[in-house]
């Protein structure tokens, strides 16, 4: 529950940063969870520094990063009559790699098989260790997805059982009355 209020809260504090205009957006990337930077006229180059913040002695600082996003039709080869779909459509890109961190920081980039700029999102995910830094250089939207604790199951399941023998107990009673 901690770490998602934790990823709840450092969100809005990154969104409002972002939004104000910051030309870079840093978020740390802690196991089990998945950071989303939605963007508009981005790519097809993803850039960004990583840097092991925390973890265990053997922590590899290992993490994945996706983009996919809808990419603007042409390039400078199309000509304004031309009606190939290449030309006119948007087409959808998708690129995913893995990538290790470690105590110094160091440049990452992530390259999107096409020419063209885009909007979608480039996701960065990780599932055990430590935390990782990941600072990136544009205009972003966050969106992070934090995957729920055991405990916070349990006490959804709970919740869920009180109210069913609520619910339950009322409607034996109205019987008996």
């Amino acid at each position: 529950m901690r770490k998602a209020l934790t990823g709840a809260a450092m969100a809005v504090a990154i969104f409002w940063a972002g939004g104000a205009g910051a030309a870079m957006t840093y978020f740390d990337l802690t196991p089990g969870q998945a950071t989303r930077l939605w963007f508009t006229g981005y790519g097809p180059e993803f850039a960004w520094t990583d840097r092991l913040v925390d973890g265990p002695g053997n922590d590899f600082g290992g993490y994945s990063v996706t983009a996919d996003y809808m990419a603007y039709p042409g390039n400078s080869s199309c000509a304004p009559e031309d009606t190939d779909p290449f030309c006119t459509d948007p087409f959808p890109v998708f690129a995913s790699w893995d990538y290790q961190a470690d105590a110094a920081e160091k440049g990452q980039s992530l390259f999107a098989p096409t020419y063209n700029p885009g909007d979608g999102y480039i996701e960065f995910s990780r599932t055990s260790g430590g935390t990782v830094r990941i600072g990136i250089d544009g205009d972003f939207r966050v969106d992070v997805q934090a995957v729920p604790e055991p405990a916070a199951w349990a006490m959804l399941i709970a919740g869920f059982g009180l109210v069913g023998g609520t619910l339950r107990r009322r409607r034996t009673a109205a019987l008996a009355a």
